[in-house]
């Protein structure tokens, strides 16, 4: 994604030292001291599991920031720009896990549904939007947890979407709007000039465990 709770949407290291017991990589060394003559006996073994000792899968767990980072120029006729599905390690605060990067075009007319119930405006304007040339940018070690086990970023390419822009929601921020196939529901803070048109947004998704 590109990332910014994946709701996102993120790693550990451990050294366990107990008694006389150090734990450290794969070997395990243990002192036992004998109390009748004095001497230290020193025992080497190492620990030849294949497998991590932090769980079944060999590695350890951890959650990644799932999000979508977008900008874009917007008039009163026209959507054109792009977007970054990631997903950031750490909580957000780590390396990329897997960014993907795909431009984002208006079709059609403006919409002029993004109203309330009573009928009045709540969007500035709204846009059918596509998704094309989807690709992923850097190591994508971890895309699978966005577009599944056998998922590529092109399966994005024609993927429909509908956004708009709210000045001013209920009285309090500017936001992101999108429509959820019933209704139209916030998606994130936003800023849009009117003079320049340009949009920004990092619409945070949630967390993921990977």
């Amino acid at each position: 994604m590109t990332g910014r709770r994946w709701q996102v949407s993120l790693g550990m290291v451990g050294r366990l030292v107990g008694g006389s017991v150090l734990i450290l990589g794969s070997f395990v060394v243990s002192c036992d001291k004998d109390r009748d003559t004095g001497e230290t006996d020193t025992d080497v073994t190492t620990d030849t599991d294949d497998t991590s000792d932090t769980g079944d899968t060999g590695q350890e767990e951890g959650t990644g920031l799932a999000g979508r980072l977008g900008e874009a120029t917007v008039s009163a006729t026209s959507y054109a720009g792009w977007e970054e599905w990631y997903l950031i390690a750490d909580e957000g605060d780590g390396e990329d896990l897997c960014r993907i990067h795909y431009d984002v075009t208006s079709t059609g007319e403006p919409r002029t549904d993004c109203v309330d119930s009573g009928g009045a405006p709540i969007c500035e304007w709204a846009f059918d939007v596509i998704l094309s040339g989807a690709v992923v940018t850097g190591k994508g070690a971890r895309c699978d947890l966005l577009l599944g086990e056998d998922g590529q970023a092109s399966d994005l390419d024609g993927t429909a979407r509908s956004y708009g822009y709210a000045i001013e929601y209920i009285g309090h921020a500017d936001v992101l709007m999108y429509y959820d196939e019933e209704r139209w529901q916030v998606a994130t803070f936003a800023t849009w000039s009117e003079t320049s048109g340009r949009l920004t947004y990092d619409w945070l998704l949630g967390f993921e465990t990977y």
